[in-house]
This record gives C-alpha cells, structure tokens and sequence, in this order.
C-alpha cells in the first residue's frame, strides 16, 4: 500500500482513539454521542481526501453495525433493510444513465476543438475589454452548456480542457 494510504489510516486511527477516548463509556453512550461521532469521522475521512460518497457509505455501514449491536431487535432490522432499499433505488433508477452520456457527449464537443475554437474566437473579439480572458470564458461556458444540456458536463471538461491553454490575442 501506498504510503499516503498508510498516513491516512493512521491518522485516522489517532483521531478515533482520541475521540473514544473524550466520548463517555459505551454503556453511556446517546444517540446523539454517536451522531456527533458519526460527523466527526466523516468530516475527518472526507479532509483525509477519501471520496465522498464512498466515505459515507463506508461510516454508514460501520454505524449501522454499532446500531445492531446495540439495539438487537426489530428496530435495528428496520434500519438495515432501510439502507439496503436506498441503495437499490439508487441503483435502479433510469435517470441517472444520462449523466455519462451527457459528459461524453460534452468530451466529443471538446475533442472536435469546437470549443477551443469558440473560446480563441471570443477571447480574440474581447481582446480591447478589460477582463476579456474572463468574459470569454464565461460566454464559452454559457454556449457549451445550452449546447450540451447538463452544467455537470460542462464544469467537468472545462475543468480538464485544453481550451483554457490558448495563446494571447494577436498572437500565434
């Protein structure tokens, strides 16, 4: 494993002793001590650079076992089933399969150099306004995203575009 990982592990693993260690016994323990344990963990996974969605997933599964342990009995059944048909209908839904279409519709745009043409264009006929590498990419953006139809695509590729590389007006 990569030494970053190991950092990040460790670290981790001082802050939950540390936590464990302010935080009352379990016998004592609130729901609302573990929700505020539950926060911190994630904020401190999420600061760490773990991603998002798999650190929640990850803390709800740990707490969820906590849960279980805790409370044996229909309650805790409840919750777990809760969290397994969430995650289904997330799974299941149709909506969602237009989002990488969406971006690799918007990838096709930029390959083409549609894009970097549109925005050298610009940034040349903005050339004389103060800001005018600033105005140039936000009509870009505008166009590029009436033109792709989701704002997701269009701050993906603008963020990874070469379109931004351009030279100075009047220049070659």
């Amino acid at each position: 494993m990569r030494k970053e990982a190991w950092f990040g592990f460790s670290f981790m693993a001082v802050v939950v002793i540390a936590v464990f260690w302010m935080l009352p016994a379990p016998s004592q323990m609130t729901n609302g001590h573990l929700g505020l344990l539950m926060l911190a963990m994630i904020v401190i996974a999420i600061m760490l650079g773990f991603p998002t969605a798999f650190t929640l997933m990850a803390w709800d599964d740990v707490f969820l076992y906590v849960l279980l342990q805790r409370e044996p009995g229909d309650r805790a059944g409840s919750y777990a089933r809760l969290t397994v048909q969430r995650a289904f209908a997330v799974m299941n839904n149709d909506v969602l399969i237009s989002i990488p279409l969406f971006v690799f519709m918007g990838y096709l745009v930029e390959r083409s150099n549609l894009i970097g043409r549109l925005f050298k264009s610009l940034h040349l006929a903005t050339s004389r306004i103060p800001g005018s590498l600033a105005v140039a990419t936000l009509v870009t953006c505008a166009i590029f995203a009436t033109a792709s139809g989701i704002i997701g695509a269009v701050v993906t590729l603008m963020g990874s575009s070469r379109f931004h590389r351009c030279s100075r007006p009047g220049t070659a």
